[in-house]
């Protein structure tokens, strides 16, 4: 079967329509993302701790760098006890990963990387088939940035805006609506996702949003499921699950501290799509009229919704992107 990616910003007019004409599924989620307090960053983050408790002895920027380094060997240390798993137990698969680390096998029995959190995928047992670690310098070739107009044609979306910075990846917006996304190239139907991010205090005129798009179907048609999906200044997250010629939606929200670090999952099945956050169920819909109809592929994208004036540079951050059967 050939798939064709579709995503927002590409040189085919009809997909690129498609995303930035979907500004009356995002309209709800404008006034329902409200703003909140501001709050300390990076708490839940390795690296910020690491650089805290380094500060004043070798400084900030050699402790971030060292921070970084201990993580990026944890993960390579991880990916290799899932290989081992999945050699010894007669499983396989294939890594996606840019760093190089294998991605694939049982991980229901693999030891949690510190500073990782609660994961839905290592709760209840599923196999990974890859992903990304984000444990290089730059992009891997599985990724596709956008580069075109923004969001409903504000702004603009362009590869500059994405980085891979100290095992993750950043997505910044600036003051003049310049930002980024991108669509991983390996989609699926059925299947779960999982991402570990972070959503640093910034401007309500961004919106990190956490994704699958489908990949054969053109949208609406072909559904969208937003597992999450917020506003830099928001002290709340939320699912969206569209479905229909019509753009219907269901939608569940969720009080949560996004300046921390959080794993935000997604689980489909020919039964139900189910939503988590730090592997404790938050949406679900059994009805199969709100399902997918074809493959989809996970998708990553700071959105910019012109509102009030220029806006104040904001960005968000991915530890790592993993994809399960």
């Amino acid at each position: 079967m050939v798939l064709t990616l579709l995503q927002p910003g590409t040189e085919d007019p009809s997909l690129s329509a498609a995303m930035v004409n979907d500004s009356s599924r995002r309209s709800a989620s404008d006034t329902a993302l409200s703003a909140g307090p501001v709050l300390a960053n990076g708490g839940g983050s390795a690296l910020g701790d690491a650089a805290q408790g380094a500060s004043g002895q070798i400084g900030q920027a050699l402790a971030a760098q060292e921070a970084a380094e201990r993580r990026a060997e944890e993960r390579r240390r991880e990916a290799a006890e899932r290989a081992r798993a999945a050699a010894s137990s007669g499983g396989s698969g294939s890594s996606g990963n840019s760093g190089g680390a294998p991605a694939a096998g049982p991980v229901g029995g693999a030891v949690q990387v510190a500073g990782d959190g609660i994961q839905a995928a290592l709760k209840m047992g599923w196999q990974a088939i890859g992903g990304d670690e984000f444990l290089g310098s730059t992009l891997g070739s599985n990724w596709s940035p956008y580069n075109g107009a923004g969001h409903d044609g504000q702004g603009r979306r362009t590869s500059d805006a994405i980085s891979v910075e100290n095992g993750n990846l950043v997505i910044r917006g600036d003051s003049q609506g310049n930002t980024g996304g991108m669509a991983w190239g390996t989609s699926q139907k059925y299947g779960k996702w999982e991402m570990r991010a972070q959503f640093p205090k910034g401007d309500k005129q961004y919106h990190p949003v956490l994704l699958l798009w489908p990949s054969e179907v053109s949208w609406p048609e072909g559904g969208e499921i937003d597992f999450a999906e917020t506003t830099s200044a928001s002290d709340d997250v939320s699912f969206f699950l569209h479905y229909g010629s019509s753009n219907s939606q269901k939608d569940a929200k969720k009080q949560l501290d996004i300046t921390q670090w959080h794993n935000y999952a997604v689980e489909w099945t020919p039964d139900a799509i189910v939503g988590y956050v730090d592997g404790v169920e938050w949406f679900r819909s059994e009805d199969p009229n709100t399902f997918p109809p074809g493959p989809m592929h996970a998708t990553i994208q700071l959105d910019y919704f012109p509102d009030g004036g220029s806006p104040e540079p904001s960005e968000m951050r991915v530890a790592w992107m993993r994809q399960y059967k």
